[in-house]
């Protein structure tokens, strides 16, 4: 809905075009009595009178877009709730249950006692293979980098990872832990990627580009 002043420059924006086009009338009527208003001066005027109303317009549709963007992040965010409650089998169970999904082969869909920080072992359909660290952490409590080493001296020595893949329920991971996975090419999931991978989004979308042939 428009606002007020969105309203009030519409009416200034016809009123100046009305007076205008009397004028025009006028001139053409009356002769020198009334000069001719310049088309060039016309289309001054409307710009600098609809100028305000275009910048409102897009405020307004700025703003229900931003509502409908933070509408969508809370109905997912909503999603994780029950995650939030798995234990840590659970956990690895239900991050199994999203590769098979995306049509993922599993192997192995939990860990325990002698996993070797391998908690999640599949297959991409491309055929590389993909090794989870599945992590369950407080909202707020960033990854530290320590826990990424511990799965770096694993997941490609031991497991033969192509990708490894450190998943959480954090919203974030420490800047150690970044450059380290950067450094090491290991794909971070972190608690806003998990709301996403939750409600449809592939597997495949976070990984990187399988090597030419």
């Amino acid at each position: 809905m428009a606002t007020p002043a969105a309203v009030r420059h519409v009416v200034v924006a016809v009123a100046v075009g009305g007076a205008v086009a009397l004028v025009e009338t006028a001139s053409g009527s009356l002769g020198s009595l009334w000069p001719a208003v310049p088309a060039s001066a016309l289309l001054a005027a409307l710009g600098s009178a609809l100028r305000p109303v275009l910048r409102a317009g897009r405020a307004e549709q700025h703003a229900e877009l931003k509502r409908l963007d933070d509408l969508e992040r809370a109905a997912r965010h909503q999603s994780l709730t029950a995650i939030d409650a798995m234990s840590g089998t659970e956990f690895e169970l239900f991050i199994a249950g999203l590769c098979h999904r995306d049509g993922f082969t599993v192997h192995q869909s939990r860990g325990g006692a002698g996993d070797l920080g391998a908690d999640v072992i599949t297959d991409s359909p491309d055929g590389r293979r993909v090794v989870i660290q599945c992590k369950r952490y407080k909202p707020g409590n960033a990854v530290p980098g320590p826990d990424l080493q511990r799965f770096l001296g694993t997941a490609r020595p031991i497991h033969n990872a192509d990708v490894p893949v450190f998943v959480t329920t954090a919203w974030r991971f420490t800047k150690q832990s970044r450059e380290l996975a950067a450094g090491q090419h290991v794909v971070l999931i972190d608690r806003d990627l998990l709301s996403h991978w939750n409600n449809g989004v592939s597997l495949d979308k976070y990984l990187p580009a399988a090597p030419p042939g």
